[in-house]
């Protein structure tokens, strides 16, 4: 890869992680300052970002970022971008709901569950992941229409 590439994923990251240094830090303040913090931040939408690419995706929802691999052109062309849009949107709700930390560690156990179960099949643990199941179920509702005013 590239200098420029490079220099992305680390900017990328960055972000990431003074993200999560944010949340650790309100975790100390108490849980009460934390879920109504949460509630307070909106999703941020990052198109042609080589982050999903590190975990083999089209698109990813570390919180509160929501990371897609192509451009936004690319989704509307081919019709995507309301499926893909609204399926990190419920990750990005189950982390509202059932807070930063309780989503990250249901999700990582879930899927590693599912590895046991699965014989190691990344993709069937994948989809054997409770919100993975729901954010399936739940996408082909379309956004409504006041996501669509904020995300188009």
């Amino acid at each position: 890869m590239n200098f420029k590439i490079w220099l992305c994923l680390f900017i990328e990251i960055t972000l990431i992680w003074l993200c999560l240094f944010i949340e650790i830090t309100l975790i100390f303040i108490g849980n009460h300052v934390i879920n109504s913090n949460l509630k307070s931040f909106k999703p941020i939408l990052v198109f042609n970002s080589n982050i999903p690419c590190i975990f083999y995706c089209e698109g990813i929802m570390l919180f509160p970022f929501i990371f897609f691999y192509n451009s936004k052109k690319y989704y509307i062309k081919t019709h995507k971008i309301e499926i893909n849009i609204k399926h990190e949107l419920i990750h990005y709700n189950q982390v509202l709901r059932e807070g930063f930390f309780n989503f990250y560690i249901k999700y990582l156990f879930f899927l590693g569950i599912g590895l046991f179960k699965n014989r190691f099949d990344f993709v069937k643990a994948y989809h054997s992941i409770i919100y993975e199941k729901e954010a399936h179920r739940n996408e082909i509702l379309g956004l409504t229409g006041k996501e669509k005013k904020i995300y188009y």
